[in-house]
């Protein structure tokens, strides 16, 4: 019975079912849509990522994997997931010669199936995947990096001599798409095969080195569970289990503020389309009073007569959902070809049954989900409905929000649905706290603010008629007006929102100018080097941007708790929860300055107040970025205790500072005052502004003959592609923004359309009494 009379309701009614189902459907239409491409953006980023790691994930440790390592991570791959190819790296440091010169480079021995993923392309112009053929893996043959090539003069055909062996270089290698997952190497790579380097004599008991064991598996592989049982197969704490989405930090990091926002965005169109339907069924509801009080006197209980309405919005959910699924499906290959070309990728949406059933089961339980719970607290309203509204010849009173414990109760549900839901979608119990929070307290301002203006309305004068009227009209159905007031201002709040979160997304992947894009990095520089190097670079027509002293140390305490820093860091799932794991399983690298670079901004606190002058009590001070002191817990006044060399060194954070790290200079998480770590064992590291390839080529050349210790990078390469990612996340941040504001005024749209329908016999009345259609048009709108 409650089912038949549901249903009927909804043929009769079928001007609201329609306008319910067409607000509740373009919300979710956008929340399908946004969340699919989230998933295929996500999935380009997750390829690039691939590509800088050269596999699904890594099993590394700073010595030789014994055989039974590599056999239990083989088969704990295979039992956990699909493996579909292997191959091993040895990377370790050590002194090439060639005519003459001698250099320290990165050695790289490869094997056949080397790069998994991604490629090496030569200066012979060939490209190098895990199906080519490589010459190397003969005796004798190695690729060399460009940086190798240009401080060394080395060419196709001359001889380079390592440890025990003299190979003849076979190419340069110009591009490697894995350079740098591990962070910036300290010296220029030089690859050979894996048979080629127990021939050089260098691999001997005790060497230091990195054995990288690499895999690829199935696409429907959970790599992160594979993860953490790779770490349980392998408890040893010196071997390090990666997966590519961990592998390159800054591209994890930015991917990061991407996928937060997009599932912000998709929020924000659900909300609004839930912000639709609680208004379209307060409405409806007002207009069915009678029909409900009918019911009730032939017999049928209140709650009966609540199932009967509730049940309507349950099954218009369940159609809504439908439609978004498949407008949505529908609608992908035009929007996956505009996004495509904006963002100059080709994204791969996967259309396959068991994709679309996941989308299609999370978009039905939303849609019914939010229809109920949003309806439910007007619905419970009916219980104090009496039969005797039947005899008023007056308007029904009407149905509307209500702060008693019935409708409180009832209010409950739909407040635990969209709290969990934002957690969920931004993937953050801060972020999605925040956000909820944040739309909670200002319903309640505008709630009150809306009653305050309904008070002063009911004393208001005004000398025209038709303000008089407007004005009145809105005084006196406070319910109505209060509700499209909430409506509409909660819509246009989250609509303004967009751009405030664009913005701050942005702020974090902002592009630097590119002339202040340095072109090279200097490690290991001495310190009785740094002025005579900076007056060597002057004289080729070149300047240090910024250079730093560089103190490797380890953090022991916080306020005299010790550090506990945990092992394994796979068995995080929100966001705070992986920054927190990253943030405690790094070492420190401190620093020494007296202010500020350009790319830092002081956020709290105070500046240095000079040298640390060593007074009896003081305590140096300290400078930590601000959103590491969040991930270590630390607060301005704390005391950080470090160990340099087994040598304890404490301060007090007196200053939190942002820290712009798309600027590509030597930034730094922990600075300490001038005089403290003067005398600490340190070396210096310093950035190159931007050069040409050949004054590339002329400095690197100068500094290799002149400070044959220095190390030298050429990040060209790997900041362009960095920027790239950051241009392309630009992109997709702004296209997921322009349809969710267009899905949120169409939910507008939708409101304003269905007061102005609710008028019309009011419309009629004015028109009678002689009011002209201008001047009815001239009362909507100083009510609107």
């Amino acid at each position: 019975m409650i089912a038949r009379l549901a249903l009927k309701e909804i043929v009769s009614n079928w001007r609201f079912s329609l306008a319910f189902g067409i607000n509740l459907g373009l919300g979710l239409f956008g929340f399908v849509l946004l969340s699919t491409f989230h998933g295929a953006i996500r999935g380009s980023f997750e390829a690039q990522s691939r590509s800088l790691l050269t596999a699904d994930l890594a099993v590394s440790a700073r010595r030789l994997l014994t055989e039974d390592e590599l056999r239990n991570a083989r088969k704990t791959i295979e039992t956990g997931g699909g493996l579909t190819g292997q191959t091993e790296v040895i990377e370790m440091y050590s002194m090439a010669q060639a005519g003459g010169a001698s250099r320290l480079v990165e050695i790289v021995a490869i094997q056949d199936a080397f790069p998994l993923y991604g490629e090496l392309r030569l200066s012979d112009r060939s490209i190098i995947t895990s199906e080519s053929a490589k010459p190397i893996l003969a005796a004798g043959e190695t690729w060399v990096s460009q940086e190798l090539a240009i401080q060394l003069s080395l060419r196709p055909g001359d001889a380079i001599r390592l440890g025990e062996l003299e190979a003849r270089v076979a190419a340069v290698v110009e591009h490697d798409a894995s350079s740098g997952w591990r962070g910036f190497s300290f010296a220029p790579k030089l690859y050979i095969g894996r048979g080629s380097l127990d021939k050089t004599g260098l691999v001997r008991k005790g060497s230091t080195l990195s054995h990288d064991v690499l895999f690829r598996v199935t696409p429907q592989t959970d790599v992160e569970a594979l993860v953490r049982a790779l770490n349980e197969a392998l408890p040893d704490p010196g071997i390090r289990v990666v997966s590519h989405l961990t592998a390159g930090e800054q591209m994890t990091r930015t991917l990061s503020y991407l996928t937060d926002y997009l599932g912000l965005v998709s929020l924000v169109g659900l909300f609004l389309a839930a912000l639709g339907s609680g208004y379209l069924f307060q409405s409806f509801l007002s207009r069915r009073l009678r029909e409900i009080a009918t019911l009730i006197s032939l017999g049928a209980t209140h709650t009966k007569a609540i199932a009967v309405y509730l049940l309507q919005p349950m099954l218009l959910g369940l159609v809504s959902a439908l439609f978004a699924v498949a407008a949505s499906y529908a609608a992908m290959p035009q929007i996956k070809s505009l996004v495509d070309r904006a963002m100059n990728a080709d994204l791969r949406i996967d259309a396959a049954l068991t994709q679309i059933l996941p989308t299609l089961g999370t978009a039905i339980f939303t849609g019914i989900a939010m229809s109920v719970f949003v309806c439910l607290p007007l619905a419970v309203q009916i219980r104090r409905l009496k039969p005797s509204v039947l005899f008023q010849e007056s308007a029904a009173p009407s149905i509307g929000w209500s702060v008693d414990r019935a409708s409180v109760l009832a209010a409950l549900p739909i407040g635990v649905f969209a709290y969990f839901i934002s957690v969920w979608q931004a993937n953050s119990w801060r972020v999605g706290s925040l956000f909820f929070f944040g739309l909670l307290a200002s319903a309640a301002l505008l709630g009150i603010l809306a009653a305050l203006i309904l008070t002063r309305l009911k004393t208001a004068r005004a000398a025209s008629p038709i303000t008089r009227i407007a004005l009145r009209y809105l005084a006196k159905n406070r319910l109505s007006t209060v509700s499209a007031f909430l409506a509409i201002g909660l819509g246009a709040l989250l609509m303004n929102l967009l751009p405030q979160l664009q913005q701050s997304i942005e702020s974090e992947i902002e592009q630097p100018e590119v002339s202040s894009v340095p072109s090279l990095f200097l490690f290991d520089i001495q310190e009785d080097q740094v002025e005579r190097l900076k007056e060597t670079l002057k004289a080729e027509g070149a300047g240090v941007m910024q250079s730093s002293a560089l103190v490797r140390a380890r953090l022991e305490s916080i306020n005299g708790e010790p550090f506990e820093k945990p092992l394994d860091m796979s068995q995080t799932t929100t966001r705070e929860e992986q920054q927190e794991a990253a943030t405690r399983n790094r070492g420190f690298n401190l620093t020494f300055r007296e202010g500020l670079t350009e790319s830092e901004t002081l956020m709290e606190g105070r500046a240095f107040t000079g040298p640390f002058s060593g007074d009896a009590g003081a305590l140096p001070q300290i400078s930590v970025e601000f959103r590491f002191a969040e991930r270590l817990g630390v607060k301005l006044g704390d005391v950080l205790k470090f160990s340099i060399e087994s040598v304890p060194v404490e301060g007090q954070v007196t200053s939190l500072r942002r820290v712009r790290w798309t600027s590509f200079q030597p930034n730094f998480f922990v600075v300490f005052q001038p005089g403290v770590l003067d005398d600490a064992p340190k070396t210096y590291l310093a950035s190159v502004q931007k050069l040409s390839l050949e004054e590339r080529a002329r400095i690197q050349s100068r500094i290799v003959r002149e400070f044959n210790n220095v190390s030298i990078i050429d990040i060209t390469q790997l900041v362009q592609k960095m920027l790239g990612a950051f241009e392309q996340m630009a992109l997709a941040i702004r296209l997921m923004a322009v349809l969710a504001v267009l899905a949120g005024l169409v939910v507008l749209f939708s409101i304003a359309n269905h007061q102005a329908r609710a008028r019309r016999a009011e419309v009629q009345l004015l028109k009678i009494l002689g009011g002209g259609t201008g001047d009815v048009a001239k009362i909507f709108l100083i009510e609107f």
